[in-house]
């Protein structure tokens, strides 16, 4: 069965020897099955897998004594989102024939797939170095071992992956290799190995090669989401940098949402380097994370209330804004030609307070009071102008102050609850690392 899956998968027009393949697993059986094992095996390699998982149980219920049709069985489950069923299958071929490669890996992909990391790191140490390549075995192991915490040696089985690819300059799936690529740069940011700009040359040689299709830009698009996270590590920021720019100048990014994302990592990159910055106040800095929080996370709240909080907020930060910025003229001016992409982020409202605070600051004042479902604005103003007053005198300190219920300030870029998951895993991010 191992040269049938090899002939299916990595060699689709060698239809010949397939079909030879295939009449070798049916004479081994009684001549009443034979034409059902060839039947399922044909609807395997259309991946028909309703049907041909159909077939296998009729035969398996005449005979389950070859593992043939048991695997068959298993790769049909396996490929219709069942894992369960496929780690049953799996788990009796590997009991029943533990020096059968083939079935430790595919029943190691299932239990990476199910979510069990420790028990596929268990199915897929047992044949590394595999004899021969199989696609997906080192994205499988690599996840595995760096969901269980081993990240050294995840690098490194995620790094043998690029290896072959370096080798061959062969690209079987160009959306598992990215993923390789997200989690590799990762890795050697996290480790600081030293590994990163070497590794980055690779993956830029692997952008030039592939078409940059959408699917791609969202698996771009989905790596800068992920690197981003790093810059916590300060001496990472100029690489981040470096490779957005990179990114920015061959002109891979398209689509809105990609060409979004790719500003908001902008953003993300000098809402840090603001942050260290004498020449930003915390006021200006917290006031422009805020709009920023209007213009790219609205879409992403769940509920009308939630919306209504981020609009709440990011109209009490701008009120501050307009009783700042009349006295700050020259702090904005260094914010618009320093940080470019932040302030065309909130360019509008800068302009407009710069042009008209007094006026800007009552009609503020005023939409405030209309979400509050309150007649008189001057409790509003008061609250206002004392927590002003405490954010001035504040100065260098963190500025968590607003109206009672709480803000925050974010330092890298927004993921979208429909963005992939940053860790690689392939989901969105609501159904990965963002599920509450």
């Amino acid at each position: 069965m191992d040269r049938l899956i090899k002939i299916q998968k990595e060699d689709p027009d060698a239809e010949k020897e397939y079909m030879e393949a295939s009449e070798d697993i049916a004479r081994q059986y009684a001549p009443p099955l034979r034409e059902m094992v060839r039947k399922a095996l044909v609807l395997l390699a259309e991946e028909q897998y309703e049907k041909a998982a159909g077939l296998c149980c009729r035969i398996l219920d005449e005979d389950d004594t070859k593992p043939e049709i048991r695997e068959t069985l298993g790769i049909c489950y396996f490929s219709l989102g069942n894992m369960a069923s496929a780690a049953m299958v799996f788990s009796d071929l590997v009991r029943d024939y533990p020096d059968e490669e083939e079935y430790h890996r595919i029943y190691g992909m299932t239990l990476h797939a199910m979510g069990d990391f420790r028990g596929a790191v268990r199915e897929l140490r047992l044949i590394y170095p595999m004899k021969e390549y199989r696609p997906f075995y080192y994205a499988s192991y690599g996840d595995s071992l760096e969901k269980e915490g081993m990240f050294r040696e995840s690098r490194e089985i995620f790094y043998e992956e690029i290896k072959r690819y370096e080798e061959t300059g062969e690209i079987l799936s160009e959306d598992m290799l990215d993923g390789i690529f997200q989690h590799l740069l990762y890795l050697d940011v996290s480790l600081g190995n030293g590994k990163y700009e070497e590794d980055l040359k690779i993956y830029y040689r692997f952008l030039e090669q592939v078409s940059m299709t959408e699917s791609m830009q969202e698996n771009l698009a989905s790596t800068i989401v992920c690197l981003s996270t790093l810059m916590n590590n300060k001496w990472y920021r100029p690489l981040f940098l470096k490779f957005i720019t990179h990114i920015s100048n061959k002109n891979y990014l398209v689509t809105e949402r990609t060409r979004e994302c790719l500003e908001s990592a902008y953003i993300a990159w000098e809402s840090y380097a603001f942050h260290d910055d004498a020449r930003v106040s915390r006021l200006m800095e917290t006031g422009i994370n805020h709009i920023y929080d209007m213009k790219y996370t609205m879409k992403d709240a769940e509920s009308k209330k939630e919306q209504e909080q981020i609009r709440e907020e990011v109209l009490t930060w701008e009120w501050y804004l307009c009783q700042y910025i009349p006295e700050h003229y020259g702090e904005l001016e260094y914010i618009r030609s320093t940080y470019p992409h932040s302030y065309e982020c909130c360019r509008d409202f800068l302009e407009k307070a710069e042009r008209d605070s007094k006026n800007t600051a009552e009609e503020l004042l005023q939409k405030i009071a209309d979400m509050r479902n309150r007649r008189s604005t001057e409790d509003i103003r008061k609250f206002l102008e004392d927590a002003y007053r405490e954010i001035c005198s504040v100065k260098r300190a963190e500025i968590h102050v607003t109206d009672g219920e709480g803000t925050y300030r974010r330092t890298e870029v927004k993921v979208g609850r429909n963005d992939p998951c940053p860790c690689g895993s392939g989901k969105k991010y609501k159904k990965c690392c963002g599920r509450n």
